[in-house]
Order: C-alpha cells, then structure tokens, then sequence
C-alpha cells in the first residue's frame, strides 16, 4: 500500500512530475486531497491554484485532467499537455 500511495495513479510505470492549474470548484476539491506523497499547491491571486505532484501514468493523468473540463489545464509536461489537446480535438468531432 506504500508503494501506491506515493505517487498519482494506479498504473506504474515511469515516475514523472504533473503541474497543472485548477479553478472554481476544481480548486476546492483538488486543494482538500492528497495525489501524491510529495504534492505541493500554491494559491493563486485569481483564487485558482497549481498543483504540483508525481505520477506514473500519462493515461491516467489524461483522463484525470479532462473530467475537470475547463476547469483544468496541464501546464507540465508538454507532452501530455500535446496528447490532451489532441484528445480534446478528436472529442470536438462527436460533439
């Protein structure tokens, strides 16, 4: 249980460092819970705030940012930043 509660998701691979920003409801809800053992948040003037925490799934944190909506955005790392707006342009396509 240690080994899975260090770090954001359940499938292991890769450790990597996630930074995104949160706003409205989402920072409320993101600010009251623990994502990774060594997160660090910081309160924005606006009154949305940046998340910052390790994960070992880019899937994981793919689908986590987009059940936010526009309430999220992935600041780091880019190449899930990338692979995040190309899903939400597949999406577009449906709706």
């Amino acid at each position: 249980e240690g080994f899975f509660n260090q770090t954001f998701g359940v499938i292991k691979g890769e450790g990597f460092r996630v930074k995104a920003r949160f706003t409205a409801w989402a920072a409320q809800y993101v600010s009251e819970r623990i994502w990774s053992a060594n997160q660090k948040i910081t309160q924005e003037e606006d009154g949305s705030i940046i998340l910052e925490f390790d994960a070992t799934s880019e899937n994981e944190v793919v689908g986590w940012i987009l059940s936010f909506g526009s309430e999220a955005v992935l600041l780091e790392p880019i190449s899930i930043k990338s692979a995040i707006g190309s899903e939400v342009n597949k999406m577009n396509n449906f709706y």
